[in-house]
């Protein structure tokens, strides 16, 4: 009895279970409905029926009906195109497990136009990857009545959602360039096409990825609408906008790592150093005491060899400043008169190069200076006016920049400019711009990575002409230019 007792508990406890885990049924629903003359009330066949959320595409029986299954609850649109006809569109709200039924009613297109096909044969196409961030974007669209001027809009916008643009507005051309678009980012687009007679027609959504942020060995400066901003120059030969604005951006120090790029900027009507990462996308100024020489566009400043800190000059004292800010000490104080305008640090022996500059431009020094302060002569006093010092990757030798006409303009405008190579163990400079055209200037010279090659800026000697960023090697050999219209440049 009490075996008997416990089977029958056991089985109520498994009716019970079974019934907890019954699963509902899914309940759809359906859609019937005609399509119909708005004038004569007379069905209409060949209808084409299409749904959005998008289910299938059906052609209406000769009695212009038509059925649709399956559906799943939810609000449906219900289009109807016919050829001669305006498309026209009816939402309905789907029951499960019930029957909705609708009537379409079409209006005669006038004189039988036909409305455009949709937009097709595109570029780039849906799902591309690496476009670049200035892309023509291109497209095709058909019309059957070959009257009919075609209209598009352009509409572009990121995955993210963050915003949606019209970037193009009842254009004639199946093209439009886009420009500025963000690097690795995933955008989607869609044309939108009118004859002025129909009901726009939408293309479908299109999708495109951006290629990832180059590797830009090269940076320097470009006036753009009277601004200096920072550019980026990539392998593949192209310039990349990293960081612009309202304000002047300009001389770009790259540190050693390559992840962390300096300039200089205006705040508060006083210079400061800045530091962007290589995207230009997160800002942050270091200085609180500002950069301050006797011509603040020309001056210059370095990362130190660990790209810890920046070195920089304020009138005749030299400092070096945390790349967070902090720690701000003087490293060293200028000659009497003389106020620090450029500074290099070399790794391999550990020593600063400074120029100096009295009165004038043309009244300038170059210094070696020690971490301890102490500063000594490099060069005897030569008459003219020198520039962009900067060390070679082993500390050996130091390159330069010299007026040799002696030129003294007090604005400092430069007639003959020449690019020296000085031996710091023989003490003797060679003159490596022997091929340099006549009536320019030689400036902002600094060795490339190898110490091979040089990078530098060449430009009229007028003062008033663009500057041009040229390469040669360290012979003074294969003068090349590279970039139009840049100056600045470092190249790590």
């Amino acid at each position: 009895m009490k075996h008997i007792l416990l089977l029958g508990i056991s089985l109520i406890l498994l009716t019970l279970s079974c019934q907890e885990d019954t699963i509902e049924p899914q309940l759809y629903g359906r859609v019937i409905g005609t399509t119909i003359d708005d004038v004569t009330f007379i069905p209409l066949q060949n209808t084409i029926i299409s749904t959005n959320p998008s289910t299938s595409v059906i052609t209406v029986e000769p009695d212009g009906s038509f059925a649709i299954d399956s559906l799943e609850p939810g609000n449906y649109t219900i289009k109807a195109r016919l050829d001669g006809y305006l498309d026209e569109s009816v939402t309905v709200s789907v029951k499960p497990d019930l029957t909705t039924e609708t009537t379409i009613l079409l209006s005669v297109a006038p004189d039988g136009n036909q409305p455009p096909g949709i937009p097709a044969g595109i570029s780039p196409l849906d799902g591309a990857t690496d476009e670049i961030t200035n892309l023509t974007m291109r497209w095709t669209a058909s019309d059957p009545n070959a009257g009919d001027t075609l209209r598009y809009d352009l509409i572009l916008y990121p995955a993210d959602g963050s915003e949606s643009l019209m970037v193009a507005e009842q254009i004639v051309d199946t093209f439009f360039q886009v420009n500025n678009l963000n690097f690795g980012e995933i955008y989607f687009w869609q044309v939108i096409v009118t004859d002025g007679a129909h009901d726009p027609v939408y293309s479908p959504v299109w999708q495109f990825k951006t290629r990832h942020f180059p590797d830009a060995r090269i940076h320097f400066s470009r006036r753009v609408d009277d601004q200096y901003q920072v550019f980026g120059f990539t392998d593949i030969d192209s310039t990349i906008l990293i960081v612009d604005g309202p304000m002047n951006f300009w001389r770009p120090r790259v540190d050693p790592s390559r992840e962390r790029i300096a300039f200089l900027s205006i705040k508060a009507l006083e210079t400061h150093l800045f530091i962007t990462d290589r995207e230009g996308a997160q800002v942050n100024q270091v200085t609180s005491v500002p950069v301050v020489t006797y011509d603040n566009q020309n001056t210059g400043y370095c990362w130190s060899p660990d790209g810890a800190r920046l070195l920089y000059a304020n009138n005749n004292l030299l400092y070096a400043v945390n790349a967070d800010g902090t720690g701000l000490t003087i490293v060293s104080q200028a000659p009497p008169g003389q106020r620090f305008a450029e500074v290099d640090w070399n790794q391999n022996t550990n020593k600063i190069l400074a120029r100096t500059v009295e009165n004038f431009h043309y009244q300038s020094r170059l210094y070696l200076v020690d971490l301890d302060g102490s500063i000594q002569p490099l060069l005897d006093s030569i008459p003219g006016s020198y520039s962009s010092p900067s060390f070679s990757i082993d500390g050996s030798r130091i390159l330069y920049c010299h007026d040799v006409t002696n030129f003294p303009s007090p604005d400092g405008r430069q007639l003959d400019a020449r690019i020296f190579l000085l031996d710091l163990q023989t003490n003797q400079s060679t003159d490596i711009s022997y091929d340099k055209v006549a009536g320019t200037n030689d400036l902002q010279a600094r060795f490339s990575p190898t110490d091979a090659v040089l990078i530098f800026v060449n430009t009229q000697n007028d003062g008033v002409s663009p500057k041009d960023i040229w390469t040669m090697k360290i012979s003074g050999l294969d003068r090349e230019p590279i970039i139009q219209n840049g100056e600045m440049p470092d190249w790590r």
